[in-house]
């Protein structure tokens, strides 16, 4: 997850789900959705994403060839952006 400005952020049901997203069948709309309901119950849980996201920066900076770590931001690369945009 990253900051996205007030602006860019829409509340996203299951009625106006297909303004933002286009699916090739119904059972892959329903498939989202489901998925989609169940995402608050584990981003609720701080705890756990929390220590996710840690194991995560750390899989990343430990082996950074590897797939999943391929698909993440490096953090430490954003860090330093940030800093530099403060000055």
């Amino acid at each position: 997850m990253f900051p996205a400005p007030e602006s860019a952020i829409f509340n996203v049901t299951a009625q106006n789900i297909t303004n933002f997203r286009r699916f090739s069948t119904e059972q892959q709309k329903s498939k989202y959705i489901d998925l989609l309901s169940k995402e608050p119950k584990v981003i609720n849980n701080e705890e756990n994403i929390a220590s996710r996201a840690y194991k995560l920066y750390l899989r990343k900076q430990k082996f950074p060839q590897d797939p999943i770590s391929r698909r993440c931001f490096n953090y430490d690369k954003l860090i330093d952006l940030a800093k530099k945009w403060n000055d």
